[in-house]
């Protein structure tokens, strides 16, 4: 059994899959919805917090946030470093 954190970044039925699916591997879900493109300037710090605050280390994602969440933690991951 795995252990450790993942972001959920889905919504509708898929989140429903992507929870219970963290449940049956031992994972702890962690849902964040993805910073709003075109308000970078107020939705993106609260992304970080939930990014740093959540210790999680994968991205359970579906195509219609897949293009946002990893060019959002990219941007998290370089403000960290």
């Amino acid at each position: 059994m795995l252990t450790g954190r993942a972001w959920l970044c889905v919504a509708g039925l898929e989140f429903v899959k992507a929870m219970w699916g963290c449940l049956y591997a031992g994972i702890v879900a962690v849902p964040v919805c993805p910073p709003d493109p075109t308000r970078l300037a107020q939705t993106l710090p609260h992304f970080n917090k939930i990014v740093e605050d959540s210790g999680a280390v994968a991205l359970l994602t579906d195509r219609q946030y897949s293009m946002v969440c990893p060019v959002a933690l990219l941007l998290v991951m370089c403000c960290l470093w």
